[in-house]
């Protein structure tokens, strides 16, 4: 019966829908948890979120996470450049090259080591990072 099919297909994508929300409001959840106290930053999380909730291509789900880290960095920088007066200038432009040739290579590095190798590599720091700080 085609009503049934139809009723059947609309509970499923109801059902993949309400997933996909669980999965972003629990990913937000361990982000907050994972940058205040590991110190991961939102490009990672936002990579990770991009990678396996929204299923981006790996290639958009750098770039997504590059342009989202530099988004929410802009406000805090107007902050301390305009209101504190305390922004190293001139070392923060120098830092500039590096950020724009990163955000060049990286999507092509990461196509070529492959998306395991990549989270494995993620998976590491995590820990690593985790290590540190609680034997510090």
């Amino acid at each position: 019966d085609g009503c049934a099919a139809a009723a059947t297909l609309m509970t499923k994508s109801r059902y993949r829908h309400s997933t996909r929300i669980i999965a972003c409001i629990c990913s937000f959840l361990a982000g907050l948890i994972l940058v205040a106290h590991i110190g991961i930053g939102n490009a990672v999380t936002t990579f990770l979120v991009s990678s396996f909730v929204w299923r981006l291509p790996p290639k958009s789900a750098v770039v997504t996470s590059i342009i989202v880290g530099g988004w929410t960095s802009f406000a805090p920088f107007l902050i301390h450049l305009l209101i504190l007066k305390d922004v190293p200038i001139a070392l923060w432009v120098m830092g500039l090259p590096g950020v724009y040739l990163g955000a060049r290579m990286a999507p092509v590095v990461h196509e070529r080591i492959g998306i395991v190798n990549v989270l494995a590599a993620f998976v590491l720091f995590l820990v690593a990072t985790a290590v540190l700080m609680v034997s510090t």
